[in-house]
């Protein structure tokens, strides 16, 4: 004999309905230009993209002197946690002004 949560009876099932967190707002890349010129100082941000896969060009004073890997770290930390989420791709282009 099986009971599962919520079943009256053996061999009777009950429906339990998982309720989903509301989607998210969706990207733009209007948003992410504005957010990585808040986030950098001086910062000037080229962005294209479609709501889930996103192109920036950044160029800020602030990488001068840093390597490659330092400069699209500056980018990703204005993201934080949103980046393989809500921001599922961004491919970073870097230059000092």
């Amino acid at each position: 004999m099986v009971l599962f949560a919520g079943a009256t009876e053996p061999n009777h099932y009950a429906v339990v309905m998982a309720q989903s967190a509301p989607a998210p707002d969706p990207v733009t890349p209007e948003e992410l230009k504005a957010r990585i010129e808040a986030g950098i100082p001086g910062a000037q941000a080229m962005v294209s993209g479609d709501g889930h896969h996103f192109d920036a060009v950044v160029v800020a004073p602030a990488f001068s002197g840093l390597s490659r890997i330092a400069r699209h770290r500056l980018v990703y930390d204005v993201f934080g946690d949103e980046l393989g989420g809500r921001i599922h791709a961004l491919s970073i282009q870097t230059r000092e002004d």
